[in-house]
This record gives C-alpha cells, structure tokens and sequence, in this order.
C-alpha cells in the first residue's frame, strides 16, 4: 500500500491540527530543505503528528464511538513505528 500520509483533504486537516499551511513545506517530503535544516525538521515532526491526530479523531474515536452505541468495546493495536499497512 505504501505511504498513507495523504488524503484529498489532508492539506485543510493539517491546517485545523497544526494552524499553518502544509503548501510551502510540501518540498521537504521529497527529502529538500525549506528555511533550514530546523524548520524542515520541525515540519516533518507537525506532519507525523498530524497523521497520528487525524488517525485517533478520525479512525479509533470514531470505531470507538459505533462501538458503544452498540455496547461493545475495541482493542486497536498500533501499526507502527513503520507506515501502517
């Protein structure tokens, strides 16, 4: 499957976690330098966060709040650390 770090709304879901436009760091996915060294970094670190974010508000919250409104529970399990499958 590969990468899942993009969806067709993920620039506007960047933007509600993090406060800032994913569209000037978009080099630095394809290993560039935007500003600097730091700020790249800085920006691969929102990046990941933000996929985390998205994933437990958008995934887990979500089976977890069908789940009870049948009276279950879940038990998720991380992919990681390497891309979820």
């Amino acid at each position: 499957m590969g990468n899942v770090g993009w969806t067709d709304n993920f620039a506007n879901e960047f933007k509600k976690f993090r406060g800032y436009n994913i569209t000037p760091y978009l080099p630095v996915l394809t290993e560039r330098v935007v500003g600097n060294v730091e700020q790249a970094s800085r920006f691969l670190h929102d990046y990941r966060l933000t996929i985390g974010d998205w994933l437990a508000a958008n995934h887990y919250q979500l089976f977890s709040n069908l789940a009870h409104q049948y009276k279950l529970g879940i038990h998720p399990e991380a992919g990681g650390p390497h891309s979820a499958p």
